[in-house]
């Protein structure tokens, strides 16, 4: 379930940023190489965009997810429901 969210989270970031590089749109979405490298627009999109977006933030996403995950449910399991008050 997890993964999932993380890839539907990141695939629509991953397309604009597509696009942003083809279409040399400079902001934030174009995956900017460095000045002295010479690399085509599609090399700087998965060198910078495509890996990050759905390799690195969806493993970080899954990641930190159970971690907060395990420490929420084990808090849960040591709090004490409270009691329902009679109608």
């Amino acid at each position: 379930m997890l993964v999932a969210y993380a890839y539907l989270a990141r695939i629509p970031v991953a397309i604009v940023m597509l696009l942003a590089t083809q279409g040399a749109w400079e902001s934030h979405y174009a995956a900017l190489a460095f000045p002295t490298t010479r690399m085509s627009p599609l090399a700087q999109y998965f060198l910078l965009g495509f890996f990050p977006q759905l390799v690195w933030w969806v493993g970080l996403t899954v990641v930190v997810g159970a971690l907060v995950g395990s420490v929420a449910a084990v808090i849960a399991s040591r709090v004490k429901p409270r009691e329902q008050m009679a109608a």
